[in-house]
């Protein structure tokens, strides 16, 4: 089995909440957009009171060869990418702290062919609980 695809299972199984608490859900105090693309170079921007333990997401409209720097490289996460997604996490448990704000990474692309988009965002707790996400500027129009 791919290496990528069993990160991906367990990020998933990771993000899970069984929780039935019916109270009304908050405004997320998480914020994530696209940023500017310089050189081929688009920024996912942050913005979190919250800590994140994971993300994942699917960017669109274009081909990714590989992701650098930002948040996710400062607190020592593994960025890894397949396809159009781009998934991030620590192996030694570290964590994006709340209070964070700035570049998430830069999604390095070959190839842009349509507007790209951010979809399928999954953020996720230290404690494995999906963080609920509002994405601010999800598509940059070409």
């Amino acid at each position: 089995m791919n290496f990528k695809f069993i990160l991906i299972y367990l990020f998933l199984l990771l993000s899970c909440d069984d929780s039935t608490d019916n109270s009304p859900i908050p405004n997320s105090l998480t914020i994530l957009s696209i940023g500017s693309n310089n050189n081929n170079s688009i920024q996912i921007q942050l913005s979190t009171l919250e800590d994140i333990a994971g993300f994942q997401f699917t960017l669109t409209g274009t081909t990714i060869s590989g992701v650098s720097g930002g948040l996710a490289d400062q607190y020592d996460f593994s960025v890894s990418t397949g396809d159009s997604i781009v998934i991030g996490f620590s192996f030694s448990g570290d964590i994006i702290p709340s209070g964070s704000n700035g570049i998430l990474t830069n999604v390095l692309v070959s190839e842009i062919f349509s507007s790209v988009c951010l979809e399928d965002v999954i953020f996720s707790s230290p404690n494995g609980v999906a963080i609920e996400i509002n994405i601010d500027e999800n598509c940059l129009e070409y």
